[in-house]
């Protein structure tokens, strides 16, 4: 995620290989990872397409493995799940 259009459209796609480059480093494979993005859009927000979309995956038990660059990618609301 990256939060407003003042950011870098790249961010996104540098968290993506710091995360796969970290997870392969752990032995995790990445071949069937699911990247879900949410661009220009606040962590502080709950109701954001990806968050949404992350959160149905989580219910169903459908996350085996969930990765982000920073806790702050994924959220910075005070009832981050």
């Amino acid at each position: 995620r990256y939060s407003s259009d003042m950011q870098r459209p790249d961010s996104c796609a540098d968290q993506e290989r710091a995360v796969r480059a970290g997870l392969v480093g752990l032995g995790v494979p990445t071949d069937a990872a699911v990247v879900i993005r949410d661009e220009a859009e606040s962590g502080t927000k709950a109701d954001r397409a990806g968050f949404r979309q992350l959160s149905g995956l989580v219910a169903r038990g459908a996350v085996a493995v969930l990765a982000v660059d920073d806790q702050s990618r994924l959220s910075r609301g005070d009832g981050a799940y």
